[in-house]
């Protein structure tokens, strides 16, 4: 399963962007030094910011991005492109491919994680991870494009696939 093989890429000084806020962000708030994430349906990352308040874990920054709003679709793009290049351990991709029209999730699924995988690849360490769940998806697999040349190895469990993806090239990130 996908969870046992992040328990051996994570630690306690484990920076983490991660895009889909939810379970995964109490699990690794418990583990790594700090988290960010962010979430496309505003709904949800308040009730997860509301549940990170109860539980009092300050190692959480929770940022939502609103598709309400249809002249501002990529600001979760914008938002990983506000973080200095190489400063994540472990990147992952999880957020909704579902766009909010409204508060109502709209079809077909975007292309949102292929163009955040694009920028993402910039923003992890060298020897950092960028982990991508669902990545066989139609409409998620072209991300791995990206990462042509970095060590993967791929967890599929019969249901779920997630493709964990390591920057070994040194002297840049992509």
């Amino acid at each position: 399963m996908a969870i046992d093989y992040f328990e051996t890429i994570v630690n306690r000084e484990s920076v983490v962007l991660e895009l889909g806020a939810g379970g995964s962000t109490f699990w690794l708030s418990e583990r790594v030094k700090h988290i960010s994430s962010i979430d496309n349906d505003p709904e949800w990352a308040r009730h997860v910011m509301n549940e990170i308040a109860m539980c009092n874990l300050p190692r959480c920054l929770i940022q939502t991005s609103d598709y309400n709003d249809p002249n501002d679709t990529d600001n979760q793009v914008n938002w990983i492109k506000t973080f200095a290049d190489r400063t994540f351990d472990i990147i992952f991709i999880d957020n909704n491919t579902l766009l909010f029209t409204n508060g109502q999730k709209s079809f077909p699924p975007s292309d949102l994680r292929v163009r955040c995988a694009e920028v993402c690849r910039f923003k992890v360490k060298p020897n950092g991870w960028v982990v991508i769940d669902n990545y066989k998806w139609d409409y998620v697999a072209p991300a791995l494009q990206y990462f042509e040349r970095w060590p993967r190895v791929e967890v599929n469990d019969g249901v779920w696939n997630t493709v964990f993806l390591q920057n070994r090239e040194v002297g840049r990130s992509w």
